[in-house]
């Protein structure tokens, strides 16, 4: 295992699976302190298992969410939005039908817009 990201906390959403696994893996390895979220539930818990790291079930779209990781996790020196960037795709489309229910009405938009007060936050915090 590399140290170069030790010390540091991590955030990557869609980490239940695919490209944001693959990053929330990365760091881990590289020594840092990973929350993975997703709003799948299962697929979450088995890829929190598999890696080693905490898990957080959070749907992108809620700001609700967002306060909350933001509560329980104040201080975040690294945020990875990961969330499905072509609706039309096949996969895209059976995951935002679950996860992001509104994105025919601009979710991708707001999930990114969503993220951005409580994480910008939590960085300026002092980390």
């Amino acid at each position: 295992m590399a140290d170069r990201m030790s010390g540091k906390i991590c955030v990557v959403t869609g980490a239940a699976r695919g490209i944001g696994k693959a990053i929330a893996s990365a760091f881990i390895e590289e020594g840092a302190t990973v929350l993975l979220t997703d709003c799948d539930a299962d697929a979450l818990i088995a890829a929190g298992e598999e890696l080693g790291g905490d898990t957080m079930v959070l749907d992108v779209q809620e700001e609700t969410h967002w306060e909350r990781l933001a509560k329980l996790w104040p201080a975040v020196d690294v945020l990875v939005n990961t969330m499905p960037a072509s609706p039309g795709s096949k996969r895209a489309s059976v995951r935002t039908t679950r996860c992001m229910p509104r994105w025919r009405t601009g979710a991708p938009c707001t999930g990114s817009i969503s993220t951005a007060p409580s994480s910008v936050a939590a960085m300026r915090s002092g980390r």
